[in-house]
C-alpha cells in the first residue's frame, strides 16, 4: 500500500468524516424513489436521466449503464438498494449529457462488488464493505460504514469539485480582495 499524505486513523478527522458519511447515507436512504424496480435488478443496458432509482433487494450491472444529464451540469442520481450492488466484470458506467461522476450516488444496504476490469462512477456508500476487484477504475470514493474497503491495483479518480463551487470560490476571493483598504504609495 502507498499512501500519500497522513494516516488520519481513529482521530478527530476520522470521526468528523464517519458523522458525515452516516449523515449523506442518511440522506440518500430517505429519498423518495422515481422509479422502483424488482428484486435483483439489471441496470445494464439502460439509459436513465437523473433521479431516485431503488432497488429493493439489489442491483447488478451486466454490460454499460448510461447516466444522461441531458445537458444539465446539476443533473443528479441516487441509486437505493436494500442489499447488494454487483458491478460485473468488464461493464461500465457512461456519463453522457454532461453528466458527472460527483453527482452519483450509491447508498447500498450492504455490500458492493466492483468486478475485475470495470469502469465504475460515483461514490458507493456501503452499509458493510465495499470489494474492488483488480484492474478496475472508479471515478468516485468508496465509503463503507462498518466494515472494510478492500481494493487491489486498482485506480481512483477522485472527481473536481463542480463548477459552481469554483465559481463560488473565486467570486469569495475577489469579494475579500475588494474589502482589502486601498494603499496610497509615500512619496
Amino acid at each position: 500500500m502507498i499512501l500519500n499524505g497522513v494516516n488520519q486513523s481513529g482521530n478527530s478527522v476520522t470521526q468528523l468524516g464517519k458523522t458525515d458519511l452516516n449523515a449523506a447515507y442518511l440522506d440518500a436512504f430517505n429519498r423518495t424513489p422515481d422509479q422502483t424496480y424488482g428484486a435483483i435488478f439489471d441496470l445494464g443496458g439502460l439509459t436513465l436521466e437523473s433521479g431516485v432509482f431503488r432497488g429493493p433487494s439489489s442491483f447488478a450491472i451486466t454490460g454499460d449503464l448510461t447516466l444522461d444529464a441531458l445537458g444539465d451540469p446539476d443533473a443528479v442520481w441516487i441509486f437505493q438498494t436494500g442489499s447488494t450492488l454487483t458491478a460485473n466484470s468488464g461493464s461500465q458506467i457512461i456519463l453522457a449529457g454532461g453528466a458527472k461522476a460527483e453527482n452519483i450516488f450509491w447508498q447500498i444496504g450492504s455490500s458492493a462488488t466492483i468486478g475485475t476490469g470495470s469502469d465504475f462512477a460515483g461514490t458507493i456508500m456501503a452499509l458493510e464493505s465495499i470489494t474492488m476487484n483488480s484492474g478496475s477504475t472508479i471515478d468516485g470514493r468508496l465509503l463503507a460504514r462498518n466494515g472494510a474497503v478492500t481494493m487491489g491495483a486498482n485506480t481512483i479518480i477522485i472527481p473536481e469539485p463542480s463548477s459552481v463551487f469554483l465559481f463560488g470560490s473565486g467570486m469569495l476571493i475577489l469579494a475579500a480582495r475588494r474589502r482589502r483598504p486601498a494603499t496610497t504609495p509615500k512619496p
